[in-house]
């Protein structure tokens, strides 16, 4: 009778520690879920930061930018700096330097008001296979500094993430 009452006992404890694994495993399994949307989520958030990053900077690029009487103008880029700027076509020597500011990313101007026949792709550095992106469009101004007219254009950058899913 009491070999048959520790088998018993023995089995309930077996069972119970059983239990609690299981436990200890859907919880581990569910946290690692959570966690793993979380890291994503930051991923998503950090990459649209990236964007608005490489918006800043691409404004306020001075080999970019419009100036009227030694004075910068805000939100406007000099569309022949601009033609002359896709004209380098970022060999070797210039490509390094613009790769560290924008990294991965595709930047492109296009002209609206009055003309709507105009675009400009400025950067253009992508990766190889299918990624995720994040667009972002900001009005500007084009300065065309012969007829010292200014048109409206939107600014286009497309930054690339290689998030892992």
């Amino acid at each position: 009778m009491k070999n048959k009452k520790a088998q018993i006992q023995i089995t309930e404890n077996i069972g119970i520690i059983v239990v609690i694994i299981f436990i200890l495993i859907f919880g581990f399994i569910f946290y690692s879920k959570v966690r793993e949307g979380s890291i994503k989520d930051k991923a998503r958030e950090y990459s649209e930061l990236e964007v608005v990053k490489a918006t800043q900077m691409i404004s306020n690029l001075p080999e970019l930018g419009c100036s009227r009487n030694t004075l910068a103008d805000m939100g406007c880029l000099d569309k022949f700096k601009l033609e002359a700027f896709i004209e380098l076509n970022l060999t070797k020597d210039y490509y390094d330097y613009y790769r560290s500011i924008f990294g991965k990313s595709t930047v492109i101007i296009k002209e609206v008001f009055p003309s709507n026949e105009t675009s400009y792709v400025i950067y253009n550095n992508t990766y190889d296979k299918d990624v995720n992106y994040n667009s972002l469009y900001i009005p500007i101004n084009l300065y065309n500094p012969v007829n010292n007219t200014l048109s409206f254009s939107y600014m286009q950058i497309i930054k690339y993430t290689n998030i892992i899913e």
